[in-house]
């Protein structure tokens, strides 16, 4: 950085103290803390009866210069280089990724229970949506009905960089499930689920990947694995009502 004049003018009056604090780089924001910046205003800037009535050279000017001179020296923040670092970089402006497919019927008379169901299309509050609707009987051990989706023809989906499921629903004001299987899992009645009230009328329920909790398993949950999401009525005798506009991935 070039000087446009001599430090010899950069004065102040000698109305000022004799003597200032000392200054350290610490002390100003966005400087180093080195103290190769350190300055003291002592007896060889700031005496006065070494040059009476002149002005006298003052040290809080050159400390100016010092700071202009460190900002320019300062290193440029770099973009990403690697392939890696823009990745992570694009999935955290990751778009959701909405679910679609042909929802289909799983009661629990698979099993010799008693409980029954349907799925329609249907339009509810002039809006297009999926609809679960029928009875839960606990008869004969049984207990549930769900309308489930498989992700990318029951191939494993990866889910990984999706925070969790958004869903828009509406309801009769019942605990629902939502029941997420993937290739880890074999067992029918395992899974990873999470619930939700479905409210009259249409509501956006979030819910993240770590609100699932792992049932009849001790596999941890892994989203890049993910298969099967069932959206379920179950546990108690209730009359299911449940209608789904809208799923995705967020």
């Amino acid at each position: 950085m070039k000087l446009l004049f001599p430090l010899k003018y950069l004065a102040l009056r000698n109305d000022l103290p004799k003597h200032a604090p000392a200054h350290d780089a610490r002390d100003l924001p966005g400087l180093y803390n080195s103290s190769v910046w350190r300055l003291r205003t002592d007896h060889r800037c700031s005496r006065m009866d070494k040059y009476p009535g002149r002005f006298r050279v003052a040290c809080v000017p050159v400390l100016a210069v010092l700071i202009l001179i460190a900002d320019t020296q300062r290193p440029a923040l770099a973009a990403p280089t690697s392939e890696d670092e823009q990745a992570t970089m694009n999935e955290m402006h990751t778009a959701p990724k909405i679910i679609t497919g042909q929802w289909r019927l799983i009661t629990d008379q698979v099993m010799g229970g008693e409980s029954t169901g349907a799925i329609a299309e249907q339009t509810q509050h002039n809006i297009a949506c999926t609809r679960l609707s029928g009875s839960v009987s606990t008869q004969n051990n049984g207990g549930f009905i769900q309308m489930a989706l498989d992700l990318n023809q029951r191939k494993r989906f990866d889910a990984s960089k999706f925070r969790g499921i958004h869903l828009k629903v509406s309801g009769n004001g019942e605990k629902y499930n939502v029941h997420l299987r993937t290739s880890d899992l074999w067992l029918p009645w395992q899974s990873y689920r999470a619930d939700f009230i479905a409210k009259p009328g249409f509501s956006d329920v979030y819910l993240p990947f770590d609100s699932f909790q792992p049932y009849r398993t001790k596999r941890r949950f892994r989203p890049e694995h993910l298969k099967r999401i069932g959206l379920v009525g179950i546990g108690r005798e209730f009359n299911v009502d449940l209608c789904l506009a809208e799923a995705d991935f967020y």
